[in-house]
């Protein structure tokens, strides 16, 4: 009897182990956002859309992140998308030309531009017009 409880004793730690493993905490589903950047106007030629989780609202929130290429960007391309909940957005913007070590996106365009959002869960299109600062 002692043999077959011996025998089995790895195969019960194995399997309690395998167990406790699926019990861990889930990441949250993230959420594709696209849309349109324009300044002045017209449309951003380069740069970066930034998804910073609202410290008051969603603290535990994670940092989405999209580029722009001639005014357009989508989040799944660089983040795999936005959980659920308020953000602080900061949008770069860049014109593309002359590109260097110092200025990798080219001459910045407009200084950084914030606004909070929200993002309500499922796929969003949020287009952005950044205003003349």
């Amino acid at each position: 009897m002692r043999d077959d409880m011996t025998r089995l004793l790895p195969g019960l730690i194995l399997l309690c182990g395998l167990t406790l493993v699926g019990c861990g905490p889930r990441r949250p589903t993230r959420y594709a956002v696209s849309g349109t950047v324009t300044f002045a106007g017209q449309p951003v030629p380069n740069g970066s859309v930034m998804f910073q989780p609202d410290l008051k609202t969603n603290p535990k929130g994670l940092q989405g992140m999209a580029r722009i290429k001639d005014g357009h960007y989508l989040t799944g391309e660089v983040a795999g998308g936005v959980p659920k909940g308020g953000y602080q957005v900061i949008v770069y913007g860049y014109d593309g030309l002359n590109k260097s070590e110092t200025q990798p996106e080219g001459k910045e365009i407009f200084p950084p531009h914030s606004f909070a959002w929200e993002c309500p869960g499922g796929a969003q299109v949020l287009d952005i017009s950044v205003p003349k600062p």
